[in-house]
């Protein structure tokens, strides 16, 4: 496998772009070193790409939630660095992609592409993809348009683009859940515009006035916050680095959702015998209220040969109690040889 070299090459030209050498990355000591540069991949988007980890070891891709959330180098602690060789990177718009925000030319047929894109560059064969939420998603329907450079799949609280998701968060479903939450939601758009909601935050979060679109910022995150089981801000922040930052988050989002992920409908449900031959876990929380449970069930009929854990009393984040220990078995139930050296 030609990796090593092609990861020593990536590293050699990464490094003179800061006046600094790099030692080989098959060292012991550079498996814990993260390093990170900028991958071009049109005119008017870089992604920002990190990478760690053992370079004889299991390739696989870090695929982050939002769509716009970005990643974490905590994102790394889902795999033993001595197995693994991870590469994270920052979707179009996203995190420390520049520019920050962008949604021209950002589409999941424009992600999928970047993800081949980073492939060739460091000459992976196949790798394992490991997604949550939104991320799950991308991973779905990366290994569609690309089944034989997909080892294996990781996905945790599964999206799957269906009508009913929309309905779910937009109309009748979370709103019985959270009914404060959702009446401030709803309460923010003229009551003549319920009827498509998701229509209605979309025109206010794309325009150019800036006291139309933060505030809808405001009521789209606190919606999702809530979703999230997360405490509610009372105050809107002051800081206008916080704001904006709000406010692309909820633009990226909407830009997504409102074009139905730029995917026709039901387009992975529809594609998944495509993947009958990739090995898949699947975890989800039981109480995810963002994502429904019922989304996992529905992948693992359509894919018998995956395997689902329902994690009791879990909700969406990968931070819930027994959500993380799910995970790292889902990686060790993928790849046992390697645990067992």
């Amino acid at each position: 496998m030609r990796l090593p070299w092609v990861i020593w090459c990536v590293s050699q030209k990464v490094a003179k772009s800061f006046g600094f050498s790099l030692k080989t990355l098959s060292s012991v000591k550079s498996i814990n070193m993260y390093q990170s540069f900028y991958h071009k991949v049109t005119d008017d988007h870089q992604l920002a790409v990190t990478f760690a980890g053992n370079p004889a070891g299991i390739p696989v891709l870090f695929l982050h939630g939002g769509p716009g959330a970005g990643c974490k180098l905590s994102h790394c602690d889902y795999f033993d660095l001595s197995r693994y060789w991870v590469v994270l990177f920052d979707q179009r718009g996203s995190g420390r992609s520049l520019p920050y925000g962008a949604l021209e030319h950002n589409s999941s047929s424009d992600l999928i592409q970047d993800i081949e894109s980073l492939r060739r560059l460091f000459g992976v064969q196949q790798w394992l993809l490991f997604g949550g939420s939104w991320g799950s998603y991308l991973a779905l329907a990366y290994a569609i348009h690309y089944p034989h450079h997909v080892s294996g799949m990781v996905l945790r609280s599964i999206c799957l683009g269906r009508l009913e998701e929309h309905d779910w968060l937009y109309y009748r479903g979370a709103s019985e859940l959270f009914p404060d939450a959702w009446q401030a939601f709803t309460a923010f758009i003229p009551e003549a515009e319920h009827a498509a909601l998701l229509a209605a935050y979309y025109q206010r979060l794309m325009s150019d006035d800036i006291a139309i679109a933060w505030p809808a910022a405001w009521h789209w995150s606190r919606w999702a916050m809530a979703c999230l089981e997360l405490p509610l801000p009372i105050a809107m922040p002051e800081d206008w680095a916080i704001r904006r930052q709000w406010l692309l988050q909820a633009r990226i989002e909407a830009h997504y959702y409102y074009h139905q992920l730029f995917f026709p409908v039901n387009f992975v449900q529809i594609n998944l015998p495509k993947l009958q031959n990739i090995p898949i876990q699947i975890v989800h929380g039981q109480y995810d209220f963002l994502c429904p449970v019922a989304n996992a069930v529905i992948l693992q009929r359509h894919l018998p040969h995956s395997q689902l854990t329902i994690v009791p009393k879990a909700g969406h984040l990968s931070a819930a109690p027994g959500m993380f220990d799910a995970l790292i078995a889902a990686l060790v139930a993928l790849a046992p040889s390697h645990y067992s050296q």
